[in-house]
């Protein structure tokens, strides 16, 4: 028995030393600053990381559909409202649960659109828990920064200091027509939505509710990734949830996407023809919230104009297609 309890103890010991050891070495690991250089994964979502506190009125959170669709800077020029998308390629609803956690930590923004495109993309658990593990332990997430790591990192305090000028948004100009053929013809079918990712949604709306946040939950234009089947699962959902819910696949009246011309990917995503369009509905519906004051002449916000300034479409040479 003596035998036993001593097998346990040492059993013990190890693990705790282990541990230890784990949470020591992300410390050390942990990145100083949210650049790809420091070793900060998803770099233009994480800028919001560097954000003045409690600056940004909203933030959209999703997959790729979110960085081609919805342009901050184009919603700072017309209406002086702050935002960030915080979308990166073929992002998890957990991953998603993560960014908004990470937002409210210094941010207070009155409204977060959802996007619903990640509702329906499935994963296994073990994503689940090695997500989980680097949360915790972050040199599981930053193992290779042995490559880069420095003595100063020893000392070190981390701060967040890389602003992105756009806010999120990835430019792209040229246009991939799209085929239409039964592009969102009315059907009664449904297509589930996986019980984890209604978990990970339950979990985002709680948060949104303990931090006086609007959720609304917002599809984005695309021949390829959208149809009736999700839209009716998606909106049976929203009254469940008891949040709003706009699919703009079905607003062609006040979002007139010519999928000839709007589409960087044959309907995958939008270009900037597109998004323009898509920011412009998404800036009137925050105007018409009547939740955000002009901030456009606020000294506090004078870097939002040198952003802008910054911001000649002409110019851009981010031409890298994502993948969804």
């Amino acid at each position: 028995m003596k035998k036993a309890w001593k097998n346990i103890l040492t059993t013990i010991l190890f693990i705790g030393i282990l541990i230890a050891l784990l949470w020591i070495l992300s410390v050390i690991f942990q990145p100083r600053n949210n650049t790809s250089a420091e070793g900060i994964q998803d770099e233009q979502a994480n800028g919001i990381l560097a954000e003045p506190e409690n600056t940004i009125d909203a933030v959209i959170l999703g997959d790729s559909e979110t960085y081609c669709g919805y342009i901050p800077l184009e919603l700072w020029r017309t209406y002086g409202i702050t935002t960030y998308v915080c979308g990166t390629t073929q992002q998890k609803m957990y991953y998603t649960c993560d960014f908004l956690r990470k937002t409210f930590e210094t941010q207070s923004p009155k409204v977060v659109f959802l996007e619903t495109n990640a509702f329906f993309r499935d994963y296994g658990y073990a994503q689940i828990i090695t997500n989980t593990l680097e949360d915790k332990l972050p040199i599981f997430r930053y193992h290779d920064r042995w490559k880069t790591i420095r003595t100063q990192d020893l000392i070190d305090d981390v701060e967040y200091t890389n602003i992105e000028r756009d806010k999120g948004y990835h430019y792209y100009t040229k246009a991939d027509p799209a085929d239409t053929n039964g592009y969102m013809q009315e059907n009664s079918g449904k297509i589930a939505i996986p019980k984890k990712n209604l978990r990970y949604i339950r979990e985002i709306q709680k948060y949104c509710e303990e931090n006086d946040a609007r959720l609304v939950l917002i599809s984005t234009p695309s021949t390829k990734n959208w149809n009736y089947k999700k839209h009716n699962s998606v909106e049976e959902l929203a009254k469940e949830l008891g949040v709003e819910y706009i699919d703009l696949n079905l607003q062609s009246d006040q979002v007139a996407i010519d999928w000839n011309t709007d589409s960087r990917d044959k309907g995958d995503h939008l270009n900037y023809n597109g998004a323009m369009k898509v920011t412009d509905y998404v800036g009137k519906y925050l105007k018409e919230t009547e939740l955000f004051e002009d901030k456009r002449e606020n000294p506090d916000y004078a870097d939002w104009n040198t952003q802008l300034e910054a911001f000649d479409p002409v110019s851009y040479t981010h031409l890298t297609l994502p993948t969804i």
